[in-house]
């Protein structure tokens, strides 16, 4: 920017010019900046605001990514924090009574990308499927394979020689199991390794010859497992995988029109 004054007392004004100019160019610098800054938030926030913040997974379940916080901009690296928190489609503003944790402070900025996740994420997608229902099975005569059917039917017969009592009670009648999560799953993080435990429970029922249903017992399980979690890609997509692995199953008899029977157990 150059000032120059002309006509009049311009000769006088001209001393001054290169003071004039100097503060001119600091105050339209300013005012471009903060015009630019506030047109650039603007529309950033606008940006921001029509966002999708919720992802439908299925009939039962929703995910929440929402920002929980500002964006922090540093000369090294963006960081933002998501909710990450499972809501059932049927209360999508309903919280889990969970609490996250506070995620740890960044420490290394080598990679590109760096994903936090918590177990407060899977935590809260064990309570929405609990309070959905979703994990109930009820396994009929007609859902065993065909090819299976002989080994594994679901009869009284299958259990003769280890529940004698309750082919004795009912010989020879089709069952069904009624599967059930009795309380939602639980999952911890401890020192990078992943530790789960999903408690339930397996009636089992028999059909009559009067087509009625009759509960034979019920038992309560609970599987623990350990998992590893890691990152992939496959066609350009970034994906989040996992693999489970099976520790121990406990066992217990909860309720029985059998009679009583051990069942006192743990399988590992």
């Amino acid at each position: 920017m150059d000032v120059h004054f002309h006509g009049g007392a311009s000769w006088l004004y001209n001393l001054f010019s290169g003071t004039i100019e100097s503060s001119l160019k600091g105050t339209l610098a300013k005012q471009g900046c903060d015009q630019g800054k506030d047109a650039i938030n603007k529309q950033a926030n606008k940006a921001l605001e029509s966002l999708p913040v919720t992802v439908n997974l299925d009939k039962s379940a929703l995910i929440n990514y929402a920002l929980v916080d500002t964006p922090k901009f540093t000369d090294t690296f963006v960081e933002t924090q998501h909710k990450g928190e499972f809501f059932l489609r049927a209360a999508p503003t309903a919280e889990a009574p969970l609490a996250p944790r506070d995620l740890p402070p960044i420490s290394k900025v080598d990679n590109m990308v760096y994903l936090w996740l918590t177990e407060y994420m899977a935590n809260t997608a064990g309570y929405v499927y609990f309070k959905s229902n979703s994990l109930h099975r009820l396994i009929t005569p007609d859902m065993i394979p065909k090819a299976d059917r002989d080994k594994y039917a679901l009869n009284t017969t299958t259990f003769k020689q280890y529940l004698p009592q309750l082919y004795n009670k009912y010989p020879n009648m089709s069952m069904t199991l009624l599967l059930n999560n009795s309380a939602p799953m639980n999952i911890s993080l401890t020192g990078g390794a992943v530790f789960g435990s999903v408690p339930g429970s397996i009636g089992v029922n028999v059909l009559t010859g009067n087509k009625t249903t009759e509960d034979a017992f019920v038992i309560g399980i609970r599987v623990h497992f350990n998992a590893t979690i890691g990152v992939t890609t496959n066609n350009s997509k970034v994906l989040l995988v996992g693999k489970a692995y099976y520790i121990s199953t406990d066992i217990e008899l909860l309720s029985s029109n059998i009679g009583t029977f051990s069942v006192s157990l743990r399988v590992a």
